[in-house]
This record gives structure tokens, C-alpha cells and sequence, in this order.
């Protein structure tokens, strides 16, 4: 379980509920979103005990909104729409914040991205009743700070779509690595995922004008 809280779902799913409705009806929008806050709830009550607090928790809440209302549209929201919604999501302009904020083509915004990842491993050792449960930090090479490298054997996400019954809908929420690499002016190369029944989650991010 992890504390509940309403703020994630107040924010998004407003916006998907939009965006649902632009591309495919009013019906299939107001099914979704009506049906969605109980279910956010209850994933919230299944999820792993990572802690609130975690500065990783915000992907498990915010993912959580995406399988809410997917899960309340019984189906009629496929895997492929939800995608595309995702997709409609950060096409937005506001999202183009993001990309002001950090380059990854500037050796100092790489630096301050490799420092925020270590930080996310000291709350864990700070909090350790959370480490078997929240994701673990493996870092690999940084190539003099010119790039992001590190994987993950354990993803609380994954684990939670695996009990639920969401692993049809996982590789969506996991495509979103791929685009929020493009918002910061990077490229992601993966090999594999844990949704794909890979042994890890892996991550290489260089800035997209890198070679």
C-alpha cells in the first residue's frame, strides 16, 4: 500500500479525459474518467509500500491515474488508443517546459540529471524498509559525465501490473521513458524491460546531438 493521495489523479486525469474525448468520443471520455477514481484508489491500497515520500513515487501515482482509466473504460480503451493518448499527452506545448529546464546536451545538465538519480539511492538508504519494495539503483558507466547509464532489477510498477492484471497496458507507461528522453534533448537506448520479461529495465541516455 502507499498512502493515498488525490493531487495526481485532480491534475491528470482532467487532461487525459480531454484528450480521450478529442480522439475518441465524449462517451468512451466520461465512461473513463467517472469510473476511474475508485480504481485509483484500490491501486493505490495493492501498490508496494515504497513510501509516499519516496522521490520515485510519483511515477508509481501518476501511472497509476493512466491504468485507472484505462482499466474503467472495460476495454473499450485498447492498449493502441491508450498509446496514443500518451503520445497526444506530451505533444502538448506546456510539456516543452521540461526541455527549457534541462539539456542533456550540456555536460552540467547531464551532471545535475546523474546527481538527482543518486539521490533518489540515498532516500532508499535512509528509508530502508522501502528497498525491497521501490526500485534499485545500478549505475553503469557515465563516460565523463557525458551521459545517463544505470538499470533497474526491480521496478514496484511492473510488480504491481503483474498482480493487478495490467501487463497488456505496462509497455505503454514504459514507452514514456522513451519520450520524456526526447523532452530533456536525449535519446534512450534500451535492450530490455521487465514488462517484456527482460531481466532488467535498462537505461543509456545521451543527449540527442551526441553520436
Amino acid at each position: 500500500m502507499i498512502a493515498y493521495t488525490s493531487r495526481y489523479f485532480n491534475v491528470i486525469a482532467p487532461v487525459l479525459r480531454h484528450l480521450i474525448q478529442k480522439r475518441y468520443g465524449y462517451d468512451l471520455a466520461k465512461r473513463a474518467y467517472d469510473g476511474a477514481r475508485p480504481i485509483y484508489r484500490n491501486l493505490l491500497a495493492a501498490a508496494p509500500p515504497i513510501g509516499a515520500d519516496n522521490p520515485m513515487a510519483k511515477n508509481l501515482y501518476e501511472a497509476c491515474v493512466f491504468f485507472a482509466l484505462y482499466r474503467a473504460a472495460y476495454g473499450e480503451l485498447t492498449p493502441d488508443m491508450l498509446r496514443t493518448v500518451v503520445d497526444d499527452l506530451f505533444s502538448l506545448r506546456i510539456m516543452g517546459v521540461v526541455g527549457m529546464a534541462i539539456n542533456l546536451n550540456r555536460p552540467k545538465d547531464v551532471a545535475k540529471f546523474n546527481q538527482r538519480l543518486h539521490a533518489n539511492v540515498r532516500w532508499v538508504e535512509e528509508h530502508p524498509e522501502t528497498e525491497p519494495y521501490t526500485w534499485d539503483f545500478n549505475f553503469g558507466d557515465t563516460a565523463g559525465d557525458t551521459q545517463v547509464s544505470y538499470h533497474f532489477t526491480r521496478c514496484p510498477i511492473n510488480d504491481l501490473c503483474r498482480e493487478q492484471g495490467l501487463m497488456d497496458v505496462l509497455p505503454v507507461m514504459c514507452n514514456i521513458d522513451h519520450i520524456t528522453a526526447r523532452l530533456v534533448h536525449g535519446r534512450l537506448v534500451r535492450h530490455h524491460t521487465l514488462a517484456t520479461d527482460g531481466p532488467i529495465c535498462d537505461y543509456l541516455i545521451r543527449g540527442d546531438q551526441s553520436l
